[in-house]
C-alpha cells in the first residue's frame, strides 16, 4: 500500500476566545494547494505555561 504524504504548517490565523486563543493551521496533501482542512487549538495558560483546551480538525469539503 502506498503511504501518503500530509503536511501542516504554523499557523495561518489567530482570534481570541472567552477561554484563551484559538489557532489555525492549514493541512494539505502532497502538495501545499491540496488543502485538506484546518488543525484548531484553543489555547489556554497556566502559570506561564501553554495548555491546550480544544484540539479538533475541521475539514474542507
Amino acid at each position: 500500500m502506498a503511504r501518503r504524504s500530509r503536511q501542516i504548517d504554523d499557523f495561518h490565523y489567530a482570534e481570541s476566545a472567552e477561554e484563551g486563543i484559538v489557532l489555525r493551521q492549514y493541512l494539505y496533501g502532497t502538495a501545499h494547494m491540496d488543502g485538506m482542512g484546518d488543525l484548531v487549538t484553543t489555547l489556554s495558560w497556566e502559570g506561564g505555561q501553554p495548555v491546550v483546551l480544544k484540539q479538533e480538525f475541521e475539514w474542507y469539503y
